[in-house]
């Protein structure tokens, strides 16, 4: 008896069939997804294209029955299985145990239609016993979740559908509009228009370097500790959270609470009052009040989804999508357990595994002191005063993610199997996994009030705060500790937010004082101090905001930001970003990447924002969207009519067809693509707008050109006056805090009046102009190069570069890129200069590149300093010599060059754009043309091979049985197969009779699990009859099919 056990991924498929005897189980990947809704126009049937509701998908005539058609790509997937069902007796599907992994189960049923039992199988982790478990309690599809997945997919499909094509006709092409992405723009928005309207202030205050009068305290240390001024004359001195950062100026509270705002001048009084009488006998400083405090810390949950999002992003560097691509490898693997989860609970077995780990790492003194305290802890702050109305509605089905297994490996064992990203995520999961079940960290602060007492009654009075800890317990804290020095330096992971802050207060420890002790001052230098606006999102932070609100699902929230981004709504900055004169077009695309940095939205995101508020409020509503997922989730329950509420969401009297039409008809397209800035009164006293379009943002400028007398108005003369558009280019990823008026001056200069002077060489103007990736230095006129089959050259600008300050000699230093700046001493090779798509760099050759440093000037950089930083690359690879023999151009197949490079992962050979391993047993330095020609043609013939054993295992073999097959294998030739295509004959062929003997309509059975209750039954495996767990090893049961 042979089983098929179909998983998602080519990976989970090699770790699962070591668990399993491959004369009993064959297991296979669907590869995700093999059933959707057509994506374009194209993957609609021919049959459907007439109906009004095609594009969408969606029947919404008809109970909102979703349309399927196979994946692009797919039929050779489907076909495969269908094949290998023919050689079994049982089917176990083991997708995912989330939403979408029901829903792949469900479509592969339907897809498959097998005609053997068909079983479900969930496991939470991908290690032996786990596998063994889920094989022993297998169960039908849960068409509660099935439903679930495909009411959200059908919701974000009429959302996604309707509105982005309104987007594309009124602002600009490749936008899109979703249920959860457009309220997280709105968030992101309102946020930078808030920021945009901050009035920043500066306040002042002092910082002192103070120690104990060791002449009058015995056994007391020459220790030195800092202390800041927060009272004078009786009051304390304003900080950041006392002003109003919408006005500049103490708010009303700090203004009643009589705060004094210190100025530059006032605090430059204050100094020089205290260190003029610092030798006064007169003036001392005494200790007033010593406050004393033990403070115990908790350790934090174990990681639900979105936590790990946030502390991957904050901690590695990792956005949520990398964060759930490298958690999903791990779990497929068999190292973690499953990453997508809402609970933060770790299993009676886990907890006792973690327990057993500290117990004999640590000692008894570093665990929790009870289960019950534990349960406990995770309760009080899963429902915290944010999360209580919404933790009714979280997915708890998996238990928190940790190490897989009951027997936590540390980083150090996986240090030979795992490495950099890998590595790191698994530390951090394995550190806040053994840490949930650790004793709290204690710490003793202490906070002492200085009071300074002069016969200067200007500075009588004044206090200084001075404040330590000592750390008396680490408690969890040691996990984070030891972790840190097992990872390597690719993968080292830091404390988190709360560890590292009790670390670094833990370094500050004070001598022992008491009141009344005396004091010396050091010094006291003022310090200046400027009111923030609020911060942008980053990835952590946005993602900790949507789950707050109860916007979307954890699962989702990696897709959002990554369609965010892709879309160029947004882009990440850096505070050490230098934005040109003309606003960007030099954003750091290595920057780009690290998701430590905040989200900045570009201009289109203002005017899109802008227009799904006034035309479609409830979409961009926190609340609304929150109200949303709570009633999904009642219809995932059985509790709510899914019909009942897609009809009010999308055909309602104020639904969202009736709102799309109303504005596609009223909303004039100007008016769309305008950007309305906080900072729009600036503009418009330059007489100038901001609009956004297909080819990006630009600038509107009206020029007044007087005329002449045309009329008379009350006896006087009337003064005619024209005037003309100006359209001036915007960077595409400009900001609208770099819109400042001296920039749009420069910008209206440089589209005035381009040309910076004559190019010597060839006579041609030499232009500094803006383009939609910035501004750029272009040589000649069009009209210069008219008959000679050329176009004018054009450099950008260096990143960080000031337009303003550009003039001829620079622009020629640009235009001179690449630039050759000599020969190497030894191997004669030419090196050059360039300015690369990731920054300047020099090549030396075809082999070796090296990136210039931050303090290297491209433009004025001479051969000396570039032999000086080939040397510094080649001696990490063995000296000049063996870089050339890793790094080089071996010769010519045909024609065409091969080039030998070392990489990451060792040398490898390129060739006509492809990449080529070298066999592990061939020396590189000594590789020639010969051996590289065999080696490219030993990989192609694998490839080859391979490709044909698909083929044929695949699709020649199995086109040939059935007609019905041969249906499905034509649908890859371009016409996708839908439900309804080739599945009644099917149905009935299979003697699949019961829903159709009973006057079930198979059609709509097939399009959506939307049915009648039989067939709904049938599709879940049950027959009416009473189901328990399956028996035994030979398992007997139904399929889903209802076979």
């Amino acid at each position: 008896m042979r089983t098929l056990v179909v998983v998602e991924s080519p990976a989970k498929v090699k770790t699962i069939a070591k668990f399993l005897p491959p004369n009993e189980f064959i297991v296979e990947a669907c590869v995700g997804h093999i059933r959707d809704m057509p994506k374009s126009a194209t993957q609609i049937p021919a049959k459907y294209k007439s109906f009004a509701w095609a594009r969408l998908g969606v029947d919404v005539e008809n109970d909102f029955e979703p349309l399927y058609v196979t994946v692009e790509g797919k039929g050779k997937v489907v076909l495969k299985l269908k094949s290998q069902l023919k050689q079994v007796d049982k089917l176990i599907l083991a997708t995912d145990g989330d939403r979408e992994g029901e829903a792949i189960s469900w479509h592969l049923v339907q897809a498959l239609q097998p005609k053997v039992p068909t079983f479900r199988a969930v496991f939470n982790e991908i290690t032996p016993s786990a596998v063994q478990s889920a094989f022993h309690n297998l169960r039908d599809i849960d068409m509660n979740l099935v439903k679930a997945q495909e009411t959200r997919r059908i919701l974000d499909r009429l959302t996604g559908f309707t509105l982005s094509p309104l987007l594309w006709k009124k602002i600009a092409s490749r936008l899109s509009a979703g249920r959860v992405q457009s309220v997280a723009l709105n968030m992101i928005v309102e946020r930078e228009r808030a920021r945009l309207r901050c009035i920043p202030c500066e306040y002042f205050d002092a910082k002192a370097l103070l120690m104990l009068d060791i002449k009058t305290k015995e056994n007391a240390a020459a220790v030195s500790f800092e202390g800041r001024l927060t009272h004078v004359q009786g009051r304390r001195l304003a900080v950041g959270k006392d002003f109003d950062l919408y006005t500049g100026a103490l708010s009303a509270a700090a203004e009643g609470a009589d705060v004094y705002h210190m100025t530059n001048s006032q605090c430059g009084e204050i100094v020089q009052h205290v260190l003029e009488g610092k030798h006064d006998a007169d003036q001392r400083l005494l200790v007033h009040r010593v406050e004393r405090k033990r403070v115990r810390r908790n350790p934090p949950l174990p990681f639900i989804t979105s936590t790990l999002q946030q502390e991957a992003s904050t901690k590695l560097g990792l956005g949520a999508g990398a964060c759930m691509r490298v958690a999903q490898s791990l779990y497929e693997a068999g190292y973690i357990t499953y990453m997508r989860t809402d609970n933060p609970n770790m299993s009676k077995d886990a907890l006792q595994a973690a327990k057993e780990l500290v117990r004999s790492t640590y000692g008894e003194e570093y665990l929790v002191d009870s289960d019950e305290q534990e349960q406990q802890r995770v309760k009080n702050k899963t429902l915290s005063s944010k999360t209580k109305e919404k933790a009714k509605n979280k997915q708890e089905a998996h238990e928190a993610i940790r190490p897989a297994g009951f027997e936590f490996k540390s980083p150090a064992q996986l240090s030979s199997s795992l490495e950099g990203q890998e590595l790191a995520l698994y530390g951090l999961i394995y550190a806040r996994s053994v840490a949930s079940v650790m004793s709290q960290s204690v710490s003793d602060t202490t906070t002492v009030t200085i009071e300074l007492q002069s016969s200067n009654a200007r500075i009588h009075g004044s206090l200084f705060r001075v404040s330590g800890s000592v750390r008396v317990f680490e408690g969890f804290l040691r996990v984070y500790h030891d972790l840190e020095h097992q990872m390597t330096n690719e993968a080292k992971v830091a404390l988190s937010d709360d560890e590292e802050m009790d670390a670094k207060a833990s370094a500050i420890q004070l001598p022992p004082m008491e009141q009344g002790d005396k004091v010396l001052l050091q010094s006291l230098e003022p310090l200046a101090h400027v009111t923030k606006p609020l911060p942008r999102f980053t990835d952590a932070s946005l993602v900790k905001e949507l789950e707050t609100c109860g916007v979307g699902r954890p699962s989702t929230y990696a897709s959002v930001i990554e369609t965010l981004i892709t879309r160029n709504y947004v882009r990440r900055v850096s505070s050490s970003e230098t934005s040109a004169l003309v606003g960007g077009g030099g954003a750091d695309l290595r920057a780009q990447r690290s998701t430590r940095l905040p989200l900045a939205p570009l201009l289109v995101s203002f005017a899109v924002n802008d227009y799904l508020c006034a035309h479609f409020p409830n979409l961009v509503n926190v609340e609304f969207t929150a109200r949303m997922e709570e009633r999904l989730d009642r219809i995932a329950s059985g509790t709510d009519n899914r019909s009942a509420y897609l009809s009010e969401f999308y055909l309602g009297d104020s639904g969202l067809a009736l709102q799309a039409r109303a504005s596609e008809e009223s909303v004039d397209k100007q008016d769309a693509r305008r950007v309305v800035l906080p900072t729009g009164d600036r503009l418009r006293q330059m007489d100038v707008e901001v609009f956004v379009g297909s080819w990006g943002p630009y600038l509107v400028c009206r020029r007044v050109l007087p005329g002449v007398v045309t009329a008379k108005q009350n006896g006087n003369s009337a003064l005619q006056v024209e005037a003309e558009e100006e359209k001036v280019s915007l960077p595409v990823d400009i900001l609208a805090d770099e819109l400042m008026p001296e920039r749009i001056d420069a910008l209206l200069s440089f589209a005035r009046d381009p040309t910076l002077g004559k190019d010597p060489v060839t006579g041609l103007s030499v232009l500094l102009k803006t383009g939609r990736y910035g501004p750029y230095i272009q040589l000649g006129h069009p009209e210069d190069y008219e008959g000679k089959g050329q176009k004018p050259r054009c450099v950008g600008l260096l990143r960080g570069m000031d337009p303003s300050g550009v003039d001829l000699e620079t622009a020629l230093r640009l235009l001179s890129l690449p630039r050759e700046l000599g020969h190497h001493p030894e191997s004669g090779d030419v090196i050059k200069v360039f300015n690369g798509r990731f920054g300047p760099f020099i090549q030396m050759g075809d082999s070796i590149s090296v990136s210039l440093r931050p303090e290297d000037d491209l433009l004025h950089l001479e051969l000396d300093r570039a032999l000086e930083l080939i040397e510094e690359k080649v001696s990490g690879v063995g000296g000049l010599h063996d870089a050339l023999a890793l790094n080089r151009k071996v010769g010519e197949i045909d024609g065409d060059e091969v080039h030998l490079a070392s990489g990451k992962f060792g040398p490898y050979l390129k060739h006509l754009g492809k990449i080529y391993r070298l066999p592990k047993d061939l020396d590189a330095k000594t590789l020639n043309i010969d051996d590289a020609a065999a080696c490219i043609r030993n990989d192609n013939a694998r490839s080859k091979t391979k490709s044909t054993t698909k083929a044929k295992a695949g699709t020649a073999k199995i086109a040939k049985t059935k007609a019905g097959t041969r249906k499905v294998a034509a649908s890859e030739s371009g016409k996708p197969k839908t439900e309804k295509e080739g599945g009644e004959a099917k149905a009935v062929k299979a003697k699949r009779g019961s829903a159709s003997a009973k006057g079930t309509d198979s059609k709509k059975q097939e399009r959506s699990l939307v049915g009648t209750s039989k067939a709904t039954r049938q599709a879940a495996g049950d027959t009416g009859k009473k189901r328990g767990r399956p028996q035994a090893a030979g398992i007997i049961g139904r399929s889903p099919t209802g076979e």
